[in-house]
């Protein structure tokens, strides 16, 4: 057998093991998941009512700031160029809209304060909702920019070792 088909045969080979690890990773998180539905399938109904509830109250939010921005922009006729329209109408557009903004914030800056502490505040009802979430889940909760590999689960945390030790 020639040294590239062995290399080619070794690189197939472990993306077999790879494949199937991920496998196993995904069963073994969904086995927790099936065992949980099967023992107490009414608390796993309540619970994904409870999720739906949540997450619908979310969405509701979103489509208020979007619907509030969406009116906004019309009232200050302003107006999105189209995705084919030439650069340089879209830069011009996106440079009207912050000359419109600052001129706003400038004139008025109560009204934007206001508008934008209303946003605010709806972004903070939409984030104790998904707290909420995580809290009935037991599920860890990463409020900072981090890697995803970075967050360590509550339960298997280390004890902090006693300095006086």
């Amino acid at each position: 057998m020639s040294d590239v088909n062995q290399k080619r045969k070794d690189a197939q080979e472990r993306m077999r093991q790879y494949v199937l690890a991920s496998r196993n990773r995904r069963n073994k998180k969904t086995a927790g998941l099936r065992r949980i539905a099967e023992e107490e399938p009414h608390e796993v109904t309540k619970a994904l009512e409870e999720f739906q509830q949540v997450f619908s109250d979310i969405a509701e939010v979103f489509t208020g700031l979007a619907t509030d921005a969406a009116e906004f922009q019309k009232n200050l006729d302003l107006t999105e160029p189209e995705k084919t329209a030439s650069v340089r109408t879209r830069v011009a557009a996106r440079r009207n809209y912050a000359r419109t903004l600052l001129r706003l914030a400038n004139e008025q800056p109560e009204e934007i304060g206001a508008a934008l502490s209303e946003v605010y505040f709806q972004l903070d009802d939409a984030a104790q909702g998904i707290e909420a979430l995580a809290e009935r889940f037991g599920l860890p909760l990463v409020t900072e920019e981090t890697e995803a590999e970075d967050v360590v689960p509550p339960e298997s945390t280390p004890p902090e070792e006693d300095p006086a030790v």
